[in-house]
């Protein structure tokens, strides 16, 4: 909502539980479900609300309004058409949180002529104080109710008009040429029976049954009806003279959003293109009496939704509802405001629908509408970011000059002086309804936003504005879960900013907001062993107010071990194991305050990197990009070094041995065998084994030292002879056995071979050969004798070969 004078409606806060008066706190305890319930209760007949103890109800929720109203107007057109009655009925359908012997509902003026509760016949009894803002519909049900009931009341009557403590109309108003029902903060209960409390939202179906044209003062028109959600249908009777516009609410709504407007309407319907593309319908309406001139306000208003929108899409988050518009009535002067009603605004002129105001109302789709508050004094949430939305929209979105939006509500903040009287209620502390609308609400509303923007910065604050949506849309959320999300994004405890803020009379203080940088230099310019570097902490007042208390730890353990501190500590400075710690100097706006820390580097620091970083717990100090400083230590002296030398036999699975000579003392030595210059795989020790691959080549070693501090050095040996081939270590014998004798089986016997040998056998008698270790001799070959020739063989050893001839074989 936002006012057209300076007397109406600007925020919403929440008041602190010692701030409820000792009559709320007793009430509040009625609206407590039992622990056990064994026996059906009377239903709460508050919502507990600080603002509103007698208005909202507690022992069930609301799922679905069905409200089918008929209007006529009167025979009065002049100034307003102030005769027209109604005839209605509202079907409600909710679910009893435990059993109800009985439930209360709100409802103000017109006469009731039934109440059934699940189709059965309820009774009632009306309980009306009018001071006490007490309007309360209490239905008795023929039996109790548990679970999902429906409840349907029937009702006719003149409507009327529910003046606010602060003066202002809403409830039914007539107006020039029909008549207009909204409901911010409770005149809804003027128009149906509901649960008026913006913490039970609900669907809505809306069929309003009026007359095709409407005659006032200026002349007879076509009538249009107008509510919430998408237009169903439009049903003319038989004879033309009646129609009945149905409008579906399908995404829930606050009873506080509920609009519905009768009159002399000329309509717009168009389409509205979201940013991922998607369009969603247009249910634009303006006063038909308005003149040219105002029309075309109206227009214009109208044609600016889709760049508002898609502009408001990128700070809030996809566009919440299903279609979109504006509603422009001519209306008497006791609605002097703009209101948020749910998908399509209303405004009391054209010229109210355009600039701000209309920026305004379109951000309270998110804030109030999709999100809604949990109470009346939770209002500074969406009031405060609806009056902040068009700064940052003008700024951010359609201007260059993101800047001035904080320059902005700094200078609202500090021009007023904290003497002034409107620091005196606290956004979550009102008590009396007369002051809903004033200065907590919606600017210092706006100024929380910005301040909490300033304290945890534009990343947390971004994602907190989309994630509120995210979370909670289609429900209530109040300045609990507020504060809960923002510590949880943000990271950071902000009790204190909300005690002061939001909690608090007088006025709060504005958070600072400065940048921490680190920088490292060294002498000389290229970092050596044995010289100095330093460290400079930076801290640059970014913000609006002095910093004052902050403190900056640098850590240093990554420069300790390689370096050691200066004997003498700046001023501020502390240092304990390898953290540095700095309390800041206050730092002026505009300015800046540093340190710098000496390290000496160690003369064994060379090829070592030298890391620091620095953080900070105080809030409003920002490291965004220098948060930590590198220097890289020059190259070191090279480790000494020895060309070393293999000793030993090149022979296959002989030893050979490096000799890595004479090197730094320290130093820690690797070894790397090689074959032909190529690697050998894990000949990784100063001892090495050829095998049967390095047959033939030349084998080398390299050994490399390495020192901290210093460069690390490789010699490779000269290559050795040729890898021979071994000898086996055992003589090779070969013996036959078995009887000499034709049609008997010989055997040959290796003695003196090595593992993973191969042997060959050739067995020949005559023509007759054999290649096992086994040999059968026919009679044929009787008198001849067998020759057998042995072949031993290794890879990387020296073949062996043994012949033997027997003696003749016997018949």
């Amino acid at each position: 909502m936002q006012s057209a004078s300076p007397r109406r409606r600007p925020l919403r806060s929440k008041a602190v539980a010692f701030l409820l008066p000792l009559t709320l706190a007793a009430s509040l305890s009625l609206a407590a479900a039992p622990a056990q319930a064994v026996e059906p209760v009377a239903g709460p007949q508050t919502a507990g609300d600080a603002l509103f103890p007698n208005v909202g109800n507690g022992g069930y929720d609301v799922k679905h309004y069905d409200i089918s109203l008929a209007w006529t107007p009167g025979t009065v057109v002049s100034p307003t058409l102030s005769d027209a009655t109604i005839e209605a009925t509202t079907t409600i359908k909710a679910t009893a949180e435990y059993p109800l012997s009985s439930f209360s509902l709100d409802f103000e003026g017109l006469e009731i002529d039934s109440i059934t509760v699940d189709g059965n016949p309820a009774t009632w009894v009306r309980d009306i104080d009018a001071e006490q803002i007490k309007y309360k519909l209490v239905v008795t049900p023929s039996s109790p109710v548990s679970g999902d009931f429906t409840t349907v009341v029937k009702y006719h009557g003149a409507p009327s008009i529910h003046t606010d403590a602060d003066d202002s109309w809403e409830g039914w108003v007539p107006t020039t040429n029909g008549s207009i029902f909204m409901g911010q903060p409770i005149g809804s209960m003027t128009g149906y029976p509901n649960n008026n409390t913006p913490n039970d939202k609900a669907t809505y179906t809306v069929s309003l049954n009026i007359p095709s044209s409407i005659t006032s003062s200026a002349g007879t028109g076509s009538a249009a009806a107008i509510s919430n959600g998408e237009l169903v249908s439009i049903i003319p009777t038989a004879d033309g003279t009646r129609k009945t516009w149905v409008w579906n609410q399908t995404k829930p709504m606050a009873t506080e959003l509920v609009l519905i407007s009768i009159g002399k309407y000329d309509m717009v319907k168009d389409f509205v293109t979201l940013s991922d593309g998607s369009k969603i319908p247009e249910y634009s309406f303006y006063d038909s009496d308005l003149n040219t001139t105002n029309k075309n306000t109206a227009l214009t208003a109208r044609g600016k939704l889709q760049t508002i929108i898609q502009g408001l899409e990128s700070i809030y988050g996809p566009y919440p509802g299903k279609s979109t518009g504006i509603v422009i009535d001519t209306v008497p002067g006791g609605i002097n405001y703009a209101l948020e009603t749910q998908d399509r605004s209303f405004f009391p002129s054209a010229n109210s629908a355009n600039g701000n105001t209309l920026i305004h109302e379109l951000a309270h789709q998110w804030f109030g509408d999709n999100v809604s508050p949990k109470d009346w004094n939770d209002i500074w949430i969406n009031e405060g970011m609806a009056t902040w939305g068009p700064t940052y929209y003008n700024n951010a979105i359609v201007g260059t000059n993101p800047a001035a939006v904080e320059t902005t509500y700094f200078n609202t903040w500090n021009n007023r002086a904290a003497s002034n009287g409107s620091w005196n209620i606290a956004p979550a502390g009102m008590t009396d309804s007369a002051t809903l609308y004033e200065y907590q609400t919606y600017t210092r509303g706006a100024l929380f936003w910005e301040a909490l923007r300033t304290r945890i910065g534009d990343d947390a604050f971004f994602e907190f504005v989309k994630e509120w949506q995210s979370r909670y849309g289609g429900q209530s959320a109040g300045r609990v879960e507020f504060q809960e999300l923002a510590e949880e994004i943000s990271g950071q405890d902000l009790e204190d900013l909300f005690q002061d803020w939001i909690y608090e009379a007088g006025k709060p203080a504005w958070p600072a907001r400065a940048e921490l940088s680190l920088a490292a230099t060294s002498e000389p310019a290229t970092t050596e062993p044995s010289g100095t570097a330093s460290y400079t902490i930076t801290v640059k007042n970014t913000g609006k107010v002095e910093l004052a208390g902050a403190t900056v730890s640098l850590d240093l353990a990554d420069v300790l071990d390689n370096a050691t501190l200066a004997e003498t500590l700046p001023d501020g400075l502390e240092v304990t194991g390898g953290v540095a710690t700095w309390t800041v100097p206050t730092v002026a706006v505009d300015g800046s305050e540093s340190v710098t820390l000496d390290v000496t580097i160690a003369p064994n620091a060379g090829w070592s990197t030298l890391n620091a970083s620095v953080s900070t717990q105080t809030t409003g100090l920002w490291c965004t990009e220098a948060c930590s400083a590198e220097l890289t230590v020059a190259d070191g002296p090279d480790v000494e070094s020895a060309t070393p030398t293999v000793s030993g036999k090149a022979v296959v699975d002989g030893a050979v041995t490096a000799n890595a000579g004479s090197w730094q003392a320290g130093a820690e030595l690797a070894y790397q065998w090689f074959s032909n210059g190529a690697p050998i795989k894990e000949a990784t020790s100063s001892a090495y084994t050829p095998t049967a691959a390095d047959l033939g080549k030349h084998l080398s070693v390299a050994v490399t030292g390495s020192l901290t501090g210093y460069g690390t050095m490789t010699k490779t040996s000269s290559p050795t002879a040729k890898v021979a081939a071994a000898t086996f270590a055992k003589a090779i014998t070969v013996k036959v056995t078995g009887k000499l004798k034709a049609g008997k089986k010989l055997k040959a016997k290796v003695a003196g071979r090595a593992a993973r040998t191969t042997i060959t056998y050739k067995w020949k008698v005559g023509k007759k050969t054999g290649k096992k270790s086994t040999f059968k001799v026919s009679k044929k070959y009787a008198g001849k004798k067998v020759s057998l020739t042995v072949k031993v063989s290794k890879p990387g050893y020296i073949t062996v070969t043994k012949k033997v001839k027997t003696k003749k074989i016997k018949k």
